[in-house]
């Protein structure tokens, strides 16, 4: 995958690189908002599909000319949870980034 096919999917490959870094937290975030009732049952699928694009022995999406491995991947597992958080209601998402950055500063 070439840079500019990357940034397509992306505002830029830094804020893939980024969702990388801060996949620990996403994660927690993610499992936070599953188990929320607030969160709509159609969002929650948005993840199994994520997790089911990872386990699957065989790619959905065809890989690009020249392979990358993981990187479709990647990019693929980074915007089904970027819309999931999006398909959240925006309220509750807030609510449960604030309680998770009081615990780390807690922590701390």
């Amino acid at each position: 995958m070439k840079r500019a096919d990357l940034a397509r999917y992306a505002r830029s490959p830094l804020e893939v690189v980024r969702f990388l870094f801060h996949l620990p937290k996403m994660a927690i975030l993610i499992h936070r908002l599953l188990q929320d009732k607030r969160v709509s049952f159609l969002a929650k699928l948005i993840p199994l599909a994520a997790l089911l694009y990872v386990v699957l022995p065989f790619d959905l999406v065809r890989d690009f000319p020249v392979s990358l491995g993981y990187v479709d991947d990647v990019v693929v597992v980074y915007l089904l949870m970027k819309a999931f958080i999006r398909a959240c209601p925006p309220e509750v998402v807030q609510e449960h980034v604030a309680k998770l950055s009081l615990q780390r500063k807690r922590s701390s």
